[in-house]
């Protein structure tokens, strides 16, 4: 099997992880580096913003308001879409 060198990275069918990662310990379902973990669940995060949105999937939050109809959303884009998707007029 030939192997090619791109830097650091290592391509090659025969590494028993993906050729795109650097090395095996960074398979996509590790932990390493992600220190903010859900006590409900488990799920853990590299960045304490995405726990704190991740909790509102167990509280039920939903702290975005539609100012023209009582729909709220748990995610900002959600608000976003909504509003173009229902509100804006159409440009038919």
């Amino acid at each position: 099997m030939r192997v090619k060198r791109h830097g650091d990275l290592v391509i090659g069918s025969h590494l028993p992880w993906s050729p795109r990662t650097r090395s095996p310990s960074s398979h996509n379902n590790s932990t390493a580096g992600r220190n903010h973990t859900c006590i409900l669940c488990g799920k853990a995060f590299g960045w304490a913003g995405d726990l704190k949105r991740h909790m509102r999937t167990h509280t039920g939050v939903r702290p975005y308001h539609c100012p023209h109809c009582p729909y709220r959303a748990n995610q900002h884009p959600n608000l976003t879409r909504h509003i173009r998707t229902r509100h804006t007029p159409s440009l038919l």
